[in-house]
Order: C-alpha cells, then structure tokens, then sequence
C-alpha cells in the first residue's frame, strides 16, 4: 500500500474530490456533488487553494481544507475509513511545516475517534518527553508516566 499525501486540489479533479467529499461524510446539509462544486468554483482563487485531495497512488482517497492553523473538511472515501489517522497527521504535518501553532479541527462525529486518538497520544508523548527532560540519566524503569501500553493494558 503506497504512502498518503496531499495535493492542492486541481480543477480537473473536482468532481472527484467533492464525491469523496460527500461519500465521507454524515453532516451535510446537501448530498449533491454538483452543488458542493458550485459552491467551491464560486469561492476567490486564494480561497479555492485551500482545498487539498489526499491521495494514495492516483487514487484520491480524501479531502481536506486547510486554513492557517485550521483543519476542517475532512473526509475520506468509506473504502479508505483505516486511513484516518496518517491522513490527519498528513494535514497537521503541512500546517506545521507552514508555522502553524496551536491547530483547530473542525470534522464528521465519524472521524471523531481518530481525531481525540491523534491528541492522546500527542499528550502523552509530552508528558514522557517533559518527565524525561525532568529526570535526567534515569530510565524509564525508574519513572512511571502513562503510555499507550497503559492505555491498551499491555
């Protein structure tokens, strides 16, 4: 399986994108393709930019918009459901490497798993780091802070 990565979106795969769009998602107000493209061909230029397709291979599989420090419509094709999680990591990886701080995410309840999982486990990889930095020259058999073995009781 090849890697995810993100694309500005091209207007050629437009009517791709907003039916993946639409495919992944459960709070539309409309299903209609046609006029989810309406409404993206009637935004400015430098609006319309922030529209990327997340891809696998040639396959769009995604969709995202990014804002400077925002993540919203995100949604990716049923098929790709298991690709969540590296799709979100994708987007904040992008905003990031563009400046961004503290990242806001607006989605679908049907991503809502994957998006608190991605916080978790960045949460706890601080906490780790800070004990560590708090604690220098001792192991981690000699400090107890909550991981992920915790969490899945290994």
């Amino acid at each position: 399986m090849s890697a995810l990565r993100l694309e500005p979106l091209q207007s050629v795969d437009a009517q791709e994108y907003w039916r993946v769009f639409v495919a992944g998602r459960t709070d539309l107000p409309t299903r209609s393709v046609a006029a989810h493209i309406e409404r993206y061909l009637a935004l400015p230029r430098e609006e319309q930019r922030t529209h990327y397709a997340i891809r696998q291979g040639e396959t769009l599989v995604g969709t995202v918009r990014l804002l400077p420090d925002t993540i919203t419509g995100f949604s990716l094709d049923p098929a790709a459901a298991g690709q969540a999680m590296p799709a979100i990591i994708k987007a904040l990886d992008l905003l990031r490497s563009g400046g961004a701080g503290a990242v806001i995410a607006s989605f679908d309840e049907a991503y809502e798993r994957d998006f608190e999982a991605l916080a978790l486990g960045l949460r706890m990889k601080g906490e780790r780091f800070y004990d560590a930095k708090q604690h220098p020259g001792k192991g981690r058999a000699t400090r107890h802070v909550m991981g992920e073995r915790d969490l899945e009781g290994r």
